[in-house]
C-alpha cells in the first residue's frame, strides 16, 4: 500500500475487509470518539446470537463490496450484526462502508465496537487512526496507530500511516527517525520506501 496521495480514505482501507470470525472479547480500545445508537436492530437474548450466520451474512457482504455495490453490502453487514452484535468483522466492514459514503462519524463508532471485540487485531484501530487522520484528529490518530503496531509491530502499513501522521504533526524527533529507517528498508513492496527516503533527506537538510 502506498503512502496515500491521490487515493481516497475507501481506497486506503479495502485491503482491511474481515472475511472471517474473531476471538470475542470486549476491552476498551482507547480511540473512541463519540458514541451513536448503530442503525441495526439486536436480539436480546445472548443465547440467540448466531454468529454462523453473522459470518455467512459477512461474507455476502464482501462479495457486495467486489462488486461495487456498497449499498447492498452496507444493509447485509448491518443484517450479520442483527444475527450477532458481538461480530467484530461486521461492524469493521460496515464502517467501511460507511467511510465510502463519507459518514465518519459513524464509521469511527464501528471501528471502535470492532477494536473492542477483536483486541488482539491491529485493522479496527489502524481503520480508526485512519478517520481520525482524514477529519484531522492527528493526535488520536496517532494513539490508534501505536495501538495498532503494539499489537503488529512488523505491519508496515500501520508503520507507514503513524511516520505520516508524525510528519503532518511537525514532530520529527526519534521515534519519527526510526520509523522512516525502518520503512525505507523494509517498505519496497507497499511504496512506503521512496516516500520515506524523501522524508528523511528532506529532515536531514
Amino acid at each position: 500500500m502506498v503512502s496515500g496521495k491521490g487515493k481516497s480514505i475507501a481506497e486506503r482501507m479495502k485491503m482491511t475487509l474481515w472475511s472471517c470470525g474473531l476471538a470475542v472479547c470486549a476491552v476498551t480500545a482507547g480511540c473512541e470518539v463519540g458514541t451513536r445508537r448503530a442503525g441495526y436492530e439486536t436480539l436480546s437474548e445472548p443465547q440467540a446470537r448466531n454468529a454462523l450466520l453473522a459470518q455467512q451474512l459477512n461474507d455476502r457482504g464482501l462479495v457486495h463490496v467486489e462488486q461495487g455495490d456498497w449499498e447492498s453490502a452496507e444493509q447485509t453487514f448491518r443484517e450479520a450484526l442483527e444475527a450477532d452484535l458481538f461480530y467484530p468483522a461486521a461492524h469493521n466492514n460496515l464502517a467501511l462502508c460507511l467511510v465510502h459514503e463519507k459518514r465518519f462519524y459513524e464509521a469511527s463508532w464501528e471501528f471502535t465496537w470492532a477494536s473492542k471485540l477483536a483486541p488482539h487485531s491491529a485493522e479496527p484501530r489502524n481503520n480508526l487512526g485512519l478517520v481520525l487522520e482524514q477529519v484531522g484528529r492527528l493526535d488520536q490518530a496517532r494513539d490508534c496507530y501505536e495501538q495498532a503496531l503494539g499489537i503488529d509491530p512488523d505491519n508496515i502499513e500501520v508503520m507507514g500511516h503513524l511516520a505520516r501522521v508524525y510528519v503532518k504533526s511537525g514532530e520529527e524527533d526519534g521515534k519519527l527517525h526510526e520509523l522512516l529507517e525502518e520503512l525505507a528498508l523494509g517498505g519496497n513492496e507497499q511504496g512506503w520506501d521512496v516516500w520515506a527516503r524523501s522524508q528523511l533527506l528532506r529532515i536531514g537538510e
